[in-house]
C-alpha cells in the first residue's frame, strides 16, 4: 500500500493543471495584452524548468523512503548490487532488531559474507546466460558441473538453495567456490515432486487476506463456499516442513482437509510442542 498510486495522486493532478494551463496563458496573453507582450511572455515561458516536467516519475514522499531504507537494512539487500546512497539522511521505519521471528531457524546463510556474495552473484549471472557451473563444494572434498536453472529461498531455513536442470539442489553455504564453464552438462529439465495440501477457513480477522498474502508465491486454487473457503496450496516435497510451520502459524483460524498425511505432521508437530510446554 505504501506505493500505491494513490500516494502519487496529488502529483499528478499538479502536473495535469500546469500542462494545460501553458495553452489558458497564450490565450489570455493574446486576448487581454500588447501584441509585443506575447513574444516577451513566450520567451520567458519557455525557460520555465517546470513546463518540460518528467512525467514518468514522480518524488517519492517520506514514508516510501522511510520504508526503503528499512529494506536496505536487511542482510540479504546486499547479495544484490544496488546503491543506497540517496537514502542516507533518511531515518528507517523500522530495523532488522524490531522483527522477531519465532519459527526460523538461527543458523542462516552468512549473508555479508564476501566469498558467498561472489558465489551467489556467479550463480545469478549463470542461471541469466543459461551457461554450466563448476561448483566446489565445502565439506565434501568434490566438484560438481551443474546447470542452475533457479535460486529459492527457503523462509524457515534463512537459506538460499541452487535448483539445477537435473533436479541437483545445492545449498549456496555449502558451496566453497564456483566459476561458469562451457562444459557439457546436464540439461533435463527434471520434474520435481509436488505436493498439495487443502485447508479450509473462515474469512474472520482477516485470514483470508492473510492466507492468500502469505502464500503469495505459491501456486493456489481458492474456492468460495457458503459459509468458508478452501485453498489448494502446491509446494515442494522437500518443504513440507515449512509448510507445516507456516500453516501453524495462523492457529486455529484454518482448518487442513487433507491429504491425511499432511494431517499427521501437524499432528505430531502440536504433541511435540506440548511436550515442550510450547
Amino acid at each position: 500500500m505504501i506505493f500505491h498510486e494513490i500516494y502519487s495522486l496529488y502529483y499528478k493532478t499538479v502536473t495535469c493543471l500546469i500542462q494545460s494551463s501553458f495553452t489558458q496563458v497564450y490565450e489570455i496573453i493574446n486576448e487581454n495584452a500588447f501584441k509585443e507582450s506575447f513574444m516577451m511572455l513566450e520567451e520567458a515561458l519557455e525557460r520555465w524548468p517546470i513546463k518540460n516536467i518528467d512525467v514518468s516519475t514522480y518524488p517519492l514522499t517520506l514514508l516510501q523512503k522511510r520504508w526503503l531504507k528499512a529494506i536496505s537494512l536487511d542482510p540479504r539487500i546486499q547479495l544484490f548490487s544496488y546503491s543506497w546512497a540517496f537514502l542516507d539522511d533518511v531515518a528507517p521505519l523500522f530495523t532488522p532488531d524490531d522483527i522477531y521471528i519465532y519459527d526460523q531457524y538461527s543458523d542462516g546463510d552468512s549473508y555479508t559474507d564476501l566469498q558467498y556474495q561472489k558465489n551467489f552473484h556467479i550463480i545469478m549471472q549463470a542461471i541469466k546466460e543459461k551457461s554450466g557451473l563448476v561448483v566446489v563444494w565445502k565439506t565434501k572434498q568434490k566438484t560438481s558441473f551443474v546447470l542452475p536453472q533457479l535460486l529459492e529461498y527457503s523462509e524457515k531455513d534463512d537459506k538460499f538453495r541452487l535448483v539445477a536442470y537435473d533436479g541437483t539442489v545445492i545449498n549456496v553455504s555449502r558451496i566453497e567456490e564456483c566459476h561458469l564453464t562451457d562444459h557439457n552438462v546436464s540439461t533435463t529439465n527434471k520434474q520435481r515432486v509436488e505436493k498439495y495440501v487443502l485447508i479450509e477457513l473462515k474469512n474472520e480477522r482477516n485470514t483470508l487476506d492473510r492466507v492468500l498474502l502469505h502464500f503469495a508465491h505459491f501456486k493456489k486454487e481458492t474456492k468460495k463456499k457458503e459459509k468458508t473457503y478452501t485453498v489448494k496450496l502446491f509446494y515442494d516435497e522437500s518443504d513440507k516442513t515449512e509448510m507445516v510451520i507456516r500453516l501453524l502459524s495462523f492457529g486455529p483460524m484454518i482448518k487442513v482437509i487433507e491429504p491425511l498425511e499432511f494431517k499427521q505432521l501437524i499432528r505430531q508437530r502440536l504433541k511435540k510442542q506440548k511436550a515442550y510446554h510450547i
